[in-house]
């Protein structure tokens, strides 16, 4: 049903050092950096080889990744994302299994520079870790 896995996403309390890593000693290339101001982060997306790594790092203190930031301090990992041709197919059997959508399970958000679009799981129906799941547009 899905193709592979494409995306981990971390939130850090400040996105530079992980730039720094990723980039400098993974060979990493950013090909994103923005301010969500209505989440209160900055997003960053470096791609190393086949993977997107999404930093979100807070502009704001009651910022969406606060709360899990002020439990993991130094950072960590909140999600992961994949990828598969057949969305439709994904969300009808997401939504047979009871898991709950982020945003909504009617539209599809476009996502990584606007070359792909799907929609996100939430983390409360997946163990505490965010599954984002889309294709190329």
């Amino acid at each position: 049903m899905f193709d592979g896995f494409n995306k981990i996403v971390m939130a850090a309390p400040d996105s530079d050092p992980v730039v720094q890593l990723y980039t400098e000693t993974f060979g990493g290339k950013v090909t994103l950096q923005e301010d969500r101001e209505q989440w209160g982060i900055k997003v960053t997306l470096i791609e190393v080889g086949s993977c997107v790594v999404e930093v979100m790092s807070p502009i704001a203190d009651d910022s969406i990744i606060a709360e899990f930031l002020q439990h993991n301090p130094d950072g960590g990992l909140t999600g992961v994302g994949i990828a598969t041709a057949n969305l439709e197919e994904f969300r009808t059997q997401a939504k047979a299994a009871g898991l709950a959508f982020t945003g909504g399970e009617q539209e599809l958000i476009p996502m990584a520079n606007n070359t792909r679009e799907g929609f996100v799981l939430n983390k409360k129906s997946l163990f505490g870790v965010t599954l984002t799941v889309s294709r190329e547009k």
